[in-house]
């Protein structure tokens, strides 16, 4: 492979590449698996660099958060976790999106066979997005709160510190 440097050229275009393939794929479960469980190791050792990949990268796994099996939506929730954390300082531009497609996730695991995990991990990634947020997160608070199916949901983001948290996490 390149080496150390993960902001090579080398890297970003064998990224372009898998976000192509991914693409392209995105609708048969068995390559939207393997895709998902290979290249969440390489979006993790991206880190940062993967923002340069966001306008194609987000909407493919945010598309992947209501794909019709239970597998491909615990991978896809755990490579957002993973952008998520990798991608922090430039997260909060997508944090509406981010969001909303967790929302929806939440309402659509109400009727799925892995309920409890994928709540567990989607509360998860809704507590890195309360903190990425700060204060900015108060809209989208404001919206979930409203909703009665999101009471867990709400109940589990009210256990963590209020107000700006960004420069904490």
């Amino acid at each position: 492979v390149q080496g150390d440097c993960t902001q090579g050229a080398w890297y970003s275009s064998m990224l372009s590449t898998l976000l192509q393939e991914g693409g392209r794929h995105a609708y048969d479960s068995q390559r939207r698996r393997a895709w998902l469980l290979h290249c969440t190791p390489l979006l993790q050792v991206l880190g940062l660099v993967v923002v340069k990949h966001f306008r194609t990268l987000l909407p493919m796994l945010l598309q992947w958060l209501q794909a019709p099996d239970d597998d491909s939506r615990l991978l896809a929730l755990e490579a957002l976790r993973v952008v998520v954390t990798g991608a922090w300082p430039r997260m909060p531009a997508h944090l509406g999106k981010v969001w909303r497609a967790l929302l929806q996730a939440w309402v659509e695991s109400d009727d799925r066979k892995q309920k409890a995990l994928l709540q567990e991990k989607i509360i998860h990634i809704c507590h890195l997005v309360r903190l990425l947020g700060g204060n900015a997160f108060d809209e989208y608070w404001a919206e979930c709160c409203k909703h009665p199916i999101l009471e867990k949901l709400v109940q589990s983001l009210k256990s963590l510190p209020a107000g700006d948290s960004a420069g904490k996490f």
